[in-house]
């Protein structure tokens, strides 16, 4: 009986509370990383913002017309600029109007995302690219040339994006 007993072996109490243990202090410390991730889907909006504003600087040097981005409270809309006024162009994918939604009545990635800062110039809300692409603030009748960058803030979560967009180049940059 001695001889059977002797070819046993498991693991002790003590061996499995110590295992135990550890995976719980390794999932405390992992698992706020792994959570929400707002920081993630702020980077991901502002890329996306970065995009849209270089596509809209795009398109008023291909098609010499003025285009641009109106921002509204937590959106943004890429219009065509004239004499006429503004319209909301397509987006090239989707091909419905290129409206981009967020905060809470936002979809997917834009849910939860706040724009609490739109500085483009003196209060105007529309940044407007002419035909050579130079950056300028549009207040709803009149272009005004920047002589300083507009800023554009991204927040969500404790995390917070600053994009500028500098004047007379209207080069994209994150603060």
């Amino acid at each position: 009986m001695n001889h059977i007993q002797s070819k046993l072996r498991a693991f002790t109490l003590v061996e499995l509370l110590i295992v135990v243990t550890i995976i719980g202090i390794a999932s405390a410390l992992v698992v706020p990383y792994v959570g929400a991730r707002t920081d993630l889907r702020v980077s991901a909006v502002a890329r996306t913002l970065i995009s849209d504003l270089q596509y809209a600087q795009n398109l008023a040097i291909t098609t010499r017309q003025s285009h641009g981005i109106w921002f509204e409270a937590n959106r943004y809309t890429i219009q065509r600029f004239s004499t006429g006024g503004a319209t909301t162009i397509k987006h090239p994918v989707s091909k419905d109007t290129f409206v981009v939604q967020m905060g809470p009545t936002g979809k997917d990635v834009y849910s939860g995302i706040a724009m609490p800062l739109v500085n483009v110039r003196q209060g105007a809300s529309r940044l407007v690219f002419d035909s050579m692409g130079t950056p300028m603030a549009f207040d709803g009748t009149t272009s005004i040339s920047t002589t300083s960058a507009a800023l554009v803030s991204l927040s969500a979560g404790g995390t917070t994006i600053v994009i500028r967009i500098e004047p007379f180049t209207g080069e994209v940059n994150v603060e």
